[in-house]
């Protein structure tokens, strides 16, 4: 997944370049003219035989560096069109990111496979190609993995990193490229990492250094089961999302099956996030993952995107491609597979293999067999599909027009005002596009600029009908023209209520609600609008609730009693009184004996916390509130103790794993782990094709030797138990090898 800085691409179309297709226009559905197609267009043609990739799509991968378009794939020609001049260039070219016209200056020679993802460094002066090639210009460990020259396309001798897969005839091959914080994070179908002579083990995902392409060993997630087909890090780098076909990582079927999230910082499972769930009736590979700061988008082999919370990964929304004429299997005949996802500003785009219609169910989150079509929202769909960033909405009025076969495979932005596509694509608009498709704005350049963010939103005044709201007004390279307000009931970003022009200097930053009720919460924001519909981002939120004149307040809950039962403490109080009535109890609780800090807020007199741990005590008080806010004096304080917990933390990883040999025997050494409670024994395991194989020998100490081990090429690793059971990751891996 790849992610740019412009922010929208407008309606009007010029025809230029590669091609210039209908874009955010009725799709042909809708009876829409298509747009004229440029008098000289580029495009690539040819499909090569892959053992990787069967689906036979010409362009695989796009990328934008300045001027110039970088165009990936399985393509064995770049051609004009029909009749006109064909370059036998297979696999990468570069083209004119605005005109579209081909660069034949830059002549890479890859040789043996196909190119499937393409990156670049922030400087751009290294371009990074991946796929299934044995070398590019036939020089030495350029193997699935290469950087070359920007302008030429030769090999950069300064870099080196290529990819292996010992263990097999198939080759390595990588899928998806993305660079983040100083790496370049490579995902594929491969074992190992080569950079001039160090070899490490890393299996289908990796990171290497940008400067020099040397892998990272301290990251080192196990993917198994499957490749990885896309990856993207999160806004703030501390995340890597994972899509595929893979069934497990870091040995967990749960939060690894077909998509994951892993930390940058070692490369275990982000922990304490919602499972992922493929559709209903269909399981198969996940093509695309992107990420925005609030929202993680997957897309995949079900015709479906998902769109998850940015935190939890709990499941929001999804989206299908199908058709509602079909009664039976209408996903499977109406619809078609996503297969790329790319953010351009606050705009998610989507491409697929649809050429049919669009489905916003209207149960939102659900997840649905492909028998039985739910109910909600048709809308036509032709190669791409748009969802808003920040919202994850379906965006219909951003309409394409594409025809072909497999589909769009990738999607890049260009510019301000360019955005290309890339696949099996065989016209737009009636007109030939060869594979890759050029949307683009004519005209003066486009106002994408965001207003600023509004600041310091407060309560300007209220009463006991209406509260009233002020904001520190925001600033945009050509003007703000108004804000919209938004207003939810439960603390979160809402619905949008209201606007404000700011035609009215002294009063456009203020807005009245009328529409509210006593004794209820309301949660509002703001965001700033310029002439050219661009939104900031939301304000602060606020909630605010009506004046009041109850300032009296309830009376002391009283006879607080708290129970221990496992890890489980019950309260139970008796109720408290008020002038106008109870709205509420405040739980407080501390581990020192004194008042504490409130836990939970309910409306009984009772109350069980779940939030404990073991062999802990905790002293709770318990405070009465009423509809105006006023809180009663606590309670008495009540003391309960939890049970003792099970051990269930894992030994650290044995680290320094050495080997020597003598003759048929083997002596391996480590540095010892540590434990909460203490490590009991260490276990020597066999490595079998990069996984965990049978246990050789237990030893209490930190060495052991192996005898009697058979000529040949042999691999262990080390890992600690501990006196519960449980067993830390393994050390690093040592390979021996017996004559």
């Amino acid at each position: 997944m790849h992610r740019t800085s412009i922010r929208s691409i407008a309606a009007s179309i010029l025809a230029v370049g590669v091609v210039v297709a209908g874009f955010f226009g009725p799709s042909p559905a809708a009876d829409a003219e298509a747009p004229a197609v440029a008098e000289r267009t580029w495009g690539v043609e040819g499909v090569m035989p892959s053992a990787s990739n069967n689906f036979n799509s010409p362009a695989w991968a796009l990328h934008n560096v300045g001027d110039v378009m970088y165009v990936g794939g399985k393509f064995t020609t770049i051609t004009s069109g029909p009749g006109g001049q064909d370059v036998n260039q297979p696999a990468l070219g570069a083209f004119d990111a605005r005109t579209g016209d081909h660069i034949p200056s830059f002549t890479p020679n890859v040789q043996g496979g196909s190119v499937f993802a393409i990156a670049s460094s922030p400087d751009g002066s290294r371009l990074f190609v991946a796929g299934d090639f044995t070398s590019i210009d036939g020089v030495p460990d350029t193997a699935g993995l290469a950087a070359l020259n920007p302008a030429t396309g030769a090999v950069d001798p300064t870099w080196r990193a290529s990819l292996e897969r010992p263990w097999t005839d198939d080759p390595a091959v990588a899928r998806a490229l993305d660079v983040s914080k100083g790496w370049l994070y490579v995902g594929g179908t491969f074992t190992h990492v080569r950079s001039g002579s160090s070899r490490q083990q890393h299996i289908r995902v990796a990171r290497v250094d940008l400067a020099t392409g040397r892998p990272d060993a301290a990251f080192d997630p196990v993917v198994s089961g499957g490749g990885i087909w896309d990856i993207d890090p999160s806004p703030d780098g501390s995340r890597l999302y994972l899509a595929g076909f893979f069934s497990t990582v870091n040995g967990d079927a749960q939060h690894g099956d077909r998509f994951a999230a892993v930390q940058t910082s070692d490369g275990e499972l982000v922990p304490g996030l919602a499972p992922f769930e493929p559709n209903l009736d269909i399981t198969g590979r996940q093509y695309a993952v992107a990420a925005t700061d609030d929202k993680v988008f997957v897309a995949g082999e079900e015709h479906m995107v998902q769109v998850l919370d940015g935190d939890t990964l709990a499941r929001e929304n999804v989206y299908f491609t199908g058709s509602p004429q079909f009664v039976n299997d209408w996903a499977l005949f109406g619809g078609g597979d996503y297969q790329a996802l790319t953010v351009v500003g606050d705009t998610v785009y989507a491409g697929c293999h649809c050429w049919s219609y669009h489905l916003n169910p209207a149960t939102g989150a659900q997840l649905f067999p492909t028998v039985t079509p739910p109910a909600g929202d048709w809308t036509p769909v032709r190669g791409i599909a748009a969802y808003d960033a920040e919202t994850g909405e379906h965006l219909p009025e951003k309409t394409f027009d594409l025809s072909g076969t497999s589909g769009v495979w990738a999607i890049e932005a260009a510019g301000d005002d360019c955005l290309w596509a890339g696949g099996a694509l065989t016209q737009s608009g009636g007109s030939w596009i060869g594979n890759v498709a050029q949307f683009c704005e004519g005209g003066e350049p486009l106002d994408v600029e965001r207003p600023s963010t509004p600041t310091g939103l407060r309560r300007d005044a209220s009463g006991l009908d209406s509260i009233s709201l002020r904001w520190t007004s925001s600033s945009d390279n050509l003007g703000v023209t108004g804000y919209e307000i938004y207003r939810s009931t439960d603390g979160t970003f809402g619905d949008l209520v209201g606007t404000r022009s700011v035609e009215d200097a002294a009063a456009g930053t203020t807005w009245i609600d009328t529409e509210t009720e006593a004794g209820a919460d309301y949660s509002y924001a703001v965001k700033a609008v310029d002439a050219a519909g661009n939104r900031s981002w939301r304000s602060n939120i606020v909630t605010l609730g009506l004046e009041v004149t109850d300032s009296e307040r309830p009376s002391a809950p009283t006879g607080l009693r708290a129970e221990g039962s496992g890890l489980e403490i019950n309260l139970t109080w008796n109720a408290s009184t008020d002038n106008v009535g109870v709205a509420s109890y405040q739980i407080l609780r501390s581990t020192d004996g004194t008042v504490g800090d409130v836990i939970a807020t309910v409306t009984g007199t009772t109350f069980a916390d779940t939030g404990t741990d073991a062999d802990q005590t905790y002293t709770y008080a318990v405070k009465a509130v009423d509809a105006a806010n006023n809180a009663s004096w606590r309670s008495n304080l009540s003391t309960a103790t939890t049970a003792p917990g099970a051990d269930t933390e894992r030994p650290t990883a044995p680290v320094g794993l050495q080997a020597s040999r003598d003759d048929g025997r083997v002596d391996l050494t480590w540095t010892p782990s540590s434990d909460n409670i203490g490590v009991a024994s260490y276990q020597v395991i066999r490595m079998a094709g990069g996984t965990l194989g049978p246990v050789e020998a237990t030893v209490d100490g930190t060495s052991a030797t192996l005898e009697g081990l058979a000529p040949g090429e042999h691999q262990f690793t080390v890992r600690a138990v501990d006196a519960a059971g449980n067993t830390s990751w393994r050390a690093n891996i040592v390979i021996v090898t017996v004559p």
